[in-house]
């Protein structure tokens, strides 16, 4: 996340709120779905992303299709 826009970034308007991205980044989110739902006294935003083919059980990050490499646990 960043609260800066820098050379490369582009501002993406989806409805009530923006997201920043960097250009290289489109691909990871192309598809993504935002929402804020509400459970009881909790509530928060949720995402579902069609790219991700594998995520880590806290959800900060995931892999996509064509992911090459060696999974690693997250910190």
């Amino acid at each position: 996340m960043d609260e800066q826009k820098t050379e490369g970034d582009i501002l993406l308007n989806k409805g009530e709120f923006s997201i920043l991205v960097h250009t290289n980044s489109i691909k990871y989110i192309e598809g993504l779905q935002i929402d804020y739902e509400e459970s009881g006294m909790l509530g928060g935003f949720t995402l579902n992303n069609p790219n991700a083919r594998a995520s880590c059980g806290c959800g900060a990050s995931f892999r996509m299709a064509n992911y090459r490499g060696e999974v690693k646990k997250c910190d």
